[in-house]
């Protein structure tokens, strides 16, 4: 597998702001998480998946701020600002 480092630098710009853009502004949760599986599998192929730990506590983290979240959160009550009052 080539470097990142040896293509060229303007194809790696668009390569990273198509990736990037298409997850910010497509709020389909499928491609989100197929985007994640994605990163998640070349980060292990790339590091000959010694991160493994890392992975899984982040996914531990990821569940158990997912559990908690909706026990602060008020569903809309907060104004966060008023708009041609």
């Amino acid at each position: 597998m080539k470097n990142l480092s040896d293509y060229n630098p303007v194809s790696q710009f668009v390569f990273f702001a198509l990736a990037t853009g298409t997850v910010m502004f497509v709020p389909e949760p499928v491609i989100t998480m197929l985007s994640l599986i994605g990163a998640v599998i070349f980060y292990t192929v790339r590091n000959k998946g010694g991160e493994i730990k890392f992975h899984l506590y982040s996914l531990l983290l990821f569940v158990i701020m997912s559990i908690i979240n909706p026990l602060f959160n008020h569903a809309g009550e907060t104004v966060l600002f008023v708009m041609n009052d």
